[in-house]
């Protein structure tokens, strides 16, 4: 059987959750036998899904504004039609309003994935759609979209997202540093505002803990003021006590030289599938440690900080930093369970068999291959 083609589309291929799972969605999807291609407006992560042998299209999915969505809809149909892809995956509310048009002119089926419980605003409803399925990367974003915008329930499967477990292999433990703190996440609007509250809480803690280092990947508008306060906390200290990176590619690298980290959603992912202790903190709220006790909770909730029952501030993340530092058996046991629940829950394989498995309800080929597959087991 030729390899049938499908098209994801995501906003960009810069640094961020979304972005990194369409790549290893992307990836994954390659080797069950997928022909697979992918329409951004680019950015730093194309040339990983180049050396994959993906091919990628460069299209303006992030602009709104009449002219470059009636040119981005024109770009996509053609690509639709001249690759004879037979299902389109969009992964955010612009791409998936492009990809709505195409369909109703091609007859092509429409996937969206949401990645989050987004701004529910009368302008941007005009560009939320379902299309034929909708996939949520959890229950309590699959409630959001019944709830705010009248998605059909039955139309909505939950398949969290996947993490590749070799890229992000376990790394020695315990860490070189147990005392080195790193926080990767996008330093703009209130993710920004939340490094800023790690470095305060770095600062409560300097006293208790003069070897505790901190480490701050990402970038945004907010990286200035984030720089600042960490230049005049390591001139007052009199050393590098604060790194701020900006925005890098190595990502397993620093995870696996953490001994500490601080992130949400799929950094925090990341981080658990290379044994690290994670705190969860964002501008929703704040788990503390991953573990036993919090884990059920973070999964409901997509690692995202939402249904935390204390907000995050500079206290908060001193005391879950505090917590962890104090005691690492208890640190040792969270690692050991949250390694465990990315290998059952989490790995990017069986993540991209239960997306095909949405695809085969909206392409008849899909279907009949899933079947042969299941008879070959």
């Amino acid at each position: 059987m030729s390899q049938l083609s499908i098209l994801l589309l995501s906003m960009a291929l810069d640094f961020g959750g979304a972005e990194t799972h369409v790549i290893s969605l992307a990836k994954a999807l390659q080797r069950t036998g997928l022909r697979v291609l992918v329409a951004s407006n680019g950015g730093r992560l194309v040339p990983e899904l180049e050396a994959a042998g993906i091919k990628h299209y460069p299209v303006a999915l992030h602009a709104r504004n009449p002219l470059a969505l009636l040119r981005s809809i024109d770009i996509i149909k053609r690509i639709v039609q001249s690759e004879d892809v037979r299902l389109m995956h969009a992964h955010a509310r612009i791409p998936a309003w492009v990809a709505q048009r195409v369909g109703r002119a091609t007859g092509v089926p429409l996937v969206t994935t949401y990645h989050g419980c987004y701004s529910a605003h009368w302008f941007l409803r005009l560009f939320t759609t379902g299309g034929q399925q909708t996939i949520a990367v959890a229950p309590d974003v699959k409630d959001y979209l019944i709830e705010r915008f009248n998605f059909p329930p039955e139309q909505i499967t939950v398949i969290h997202n996947g993490i590749d477990t070799e890229q992000f292999a376990v790394a020695e433990y315990p860490p070189p540093n147990r005392q080195q703190v790193t926080y990767i996440s996008r330093m703009s609007g209130e993710r920004g505002g939340v490094a800023l509250s790690l470095l305060e809480a770095v600062a409560l803690l300097h006293d208790d803990f003069p070897a505790l280092r901190v480490v701050i990947v990402g970038d945004g508008d907010r990286l200035p003021e984030v720089q600042a306060l960490a230049s005049r906390l390591n001139e007052e200290w009199g050393g590098e006590y604060c790194q701020v990176l900006g925005g890098r590619a190595d990502i397993p690298q620093l995870l696996a030289q953490a001994g500490i980290v601080v992130g949400v959603g799929r950094v925090a992912l990341e981080a658990m599938s290379t044994g690290r202790p994670v705190i969860v903190a964002n501008e929703y709220g704040c788990y503390g440690l991953l573990e036993a006790a919090t884990l059920q909770l973070a999964m409901q909730h997509n690692f995202s900080g939402r249904g935390a029952t204390q907000e995050t501030n500079p206290v908060t993340i001193a005391n879950a930093l505090r917590e962890v530092l104090l005691d690492p058996e208890r640190a040792d046991r969270a690692v050991q369970v949250a390694r465990e629940a990315v290998e059952t829950h989490y790995s990017v394989t069986e993540k991209a068999r239960e997306v095909l498995n949405v695809y085969s309800k909206l392409v008849p080929e899909l279907a009949k291959r899933e079947e042969g597959d299941n008879d070959d087991r």
